[in-house]
């Protein structure tokens, strides 16, 4: 299964947003952090190709996708919950919808939703093939 994630907006303060397509088919808008040069917790990865593999997360308690061997960067999360970018700290939400303010930073809602459903679209998926494309 691959999963494109298209970057088409880029803010070096408001984050970036950009669609994301699961066999070519549309599954939500995500969010990241500025490119703050790779920085962990800091900015978003590097646009490139990747794998993400599912594992349980202590942290949120549950199976998320982590995307694997991004340099100098560990436990990224690939479409956890949270609106603003600032609630990614690296990793990579999904959503619904964009949404242009959320505290004065780019967003996304209806995250729990979109979530839910990229899981039940890839629960008999072990290994995603990620690309991210900045547009």
């Amino acid at each position: 299964m691959i999963l494109d994630i298209y970057r088409f907006e880029h803010s070096k303060t408001l984050g970036n947003r950009g669609v994301q397509l699961l066999n070519g088919e549309f599954v939500g808008f995500s969010i990241e952090l500025p490119d703050k040069d790779n920085q962990p917790f800091k900015s978003r990865i590097p646009s490139g190709n990747y794998i993400a593999k599912k594992k349980k997360s202590k942290k949120f308690k549950r199976i998320c996708w982590y995307i694997q061997d991004v340099p100098g960067r560990t436990k990224i999360i690939l479409n956890h919950k949270g609106n603003s970018a600032r609630d990614f700290l690296g990793c990579i939400g999904l959503g619904e919808l964009p949404h242009d303010d959320f505290h004065g930073e780019r967003g996304v809602t209806y995250t729990s939703g979109a979530c839910a459903k990229f899981m039940e679209l890839t629960k008999d998926v072990e290994v995603l093939s990620v690309k991210i494309v900045d547009c």
